[in-house]
């Protein structure tokens, strides 16, 4: 894990007040009037006057502002209270601070100041990143300490007197999972989540689990059958069976963080979220690199495996494109129009497409681990 710091630049526009207009003493010298006279811009200025010989006259001088741009660095979370400013913490980065009016300061020359703080705020962390990996236990950010399963708290380099934490919440993919069939699949770390890395064939749910529903029994499912593919059991074998919004997601407990469906026990049915974070994998890293309609470019990069194991269509009553194209259910509640979401990836795309479709649709069933 490469660490990097960003130090935020802040300006506090400090508005500040015009010393009022003060009374200040000035003198006429032998009863005629000089160009000189005497006052401390903003203060109040006294001559002492030996002779009777000189009247003393009364004027008014304006103040003088002096600007003065103090250039200085404080933690986010650290009061400042240096250079006559007194600005509370927590400081908000990249914004003003506050539009309070500041006093000018007197200064014993004769002057005022109007200080113009230009503030770099360094940031002090605290990072909760969620890290999915398989195999062996990878090292830490310091790349000494082992992540274990489980939390594990890192105090990164201090960077201008500010400490930073993250913490590194490690969940392990395990090498397979099994199904209430006693069906093995292989999974895959990808985008931060452990996923199954075949499709679903179970024909029964779990048992109930506390990380989300599911009620025994058995599961109504489909098996890809056409005129062009007419062998159900290589499809079966191949692409795992299909299955309704309903029949994948089962009486959902509404509860529950996460809705199990079909999915093993301590596995459910994808998220939104879930299915977004692949959008960041091109889809020719997600596809096999067999199967789909050539020619193609596909390179099966990130281990996922999509295999294009095509639908079932309830307004045409039949099953299409086996070979160009597949869909995975996602957790989302069926709209009044009956539809849902799913993620959808055909052999023409770049990247994956999240749409919504009919939850009388048959779809194939991917697990994510819980987490």
């Amino acid at each position: 894990m490469k660490k990097v710091f960003i130090l935020v630049s802040m300006i506090a526009m400090l508005q500040a007040v015009l010393a009022q207009p003060e009374t200040v003493h000035a003198f006429l010298a032998h009863g005629s009037t000089v160009n000189n006279v005497y006052a401390a811009f903003g203060q109040p200025f006294y001559e002492q006057i030996s002779s009777a010989d000189y009247e003393v006259a009364y004027s008014v001088a304006q103040a003088q502002i002096i600007s003065n741009e103090i250039t200085d660095e404080v933690c986010a979370n650290v009061d400042y209270n240096k250079n006559g400013f007194n600005i509370p913490a927590p400081h908000a980065v990249g914004t003003v601070i506050n539009e309070t009016a500041y006093e000018v300061h007197g200064h014993d020359l004769g002057y005022d100041l109007m200080n113009t703080l230009v503030l770099t705020v360094n940031p002090t962390y605290e990072i909760t990143k969620n890290e999915t990996y398989a195999g062996s236990f990878p090292m830490g950010p310091d790349g000494v300490t082992p992540i274990h399963e489980g939390t594990n708290v890192f105090n990164l380099t201090t960077v201008k007197g500010c400490d930073s934490i993250v913490t590194i919440i490690a969940t392990h993919c395990p090498g397979t999972v099994m199904d209430a069939d006693n069906t093995t699949y292989n999974t895959v770390a990808v985008a931060g989540y452990c996923w199954t890395r075949e499709n679903l064939s179970t024909t029964h749910y779990a048992e109930f689990t506390t990380s989300g529903q599911t009620q025994g029994g058995e599961v109504a499912s489909m098996i890809y059958s056409s005129v062009t593919r007419p062998d159900e059991a290589a499809n079966l074998a191949t692409y795992g069976r299909l299955y309704t919004w309903a029949a994948a997601t089962g009486t959902i407990d509404g509860t529950k963080p996460y809705v199990q469906g079909i999915c093993p026990c301590g596995w459910h049915i994808p998220t939104v979220a879930e299915i977004e974070a692949l959008y960041e994998i091109p889809a020719d890293d997600l596809r096999s690199t067999d199967l789909w309609i050539t020619p193609n470019t596909n390179t099966n990069a990130s281990g996922f495996t999509s295999l294009p194991a095509g639908f079932y269509d309830p307004d045409l009553y039949r099953f299409e494109d086996m070979g160009a194209i597949t869909y995975y259910w996602s957790d989302v509640n069926p709209s009044a129009a009956g539809s849902t979401t799913a993620l959808k990836i055909p052999y023409y795309c770049d990247h994956i497409e999240i749409v919504t479709r009919p939850a009388a649709a048959g779809y194939s069933v991917r697990c994510v681990m819980d987490h």
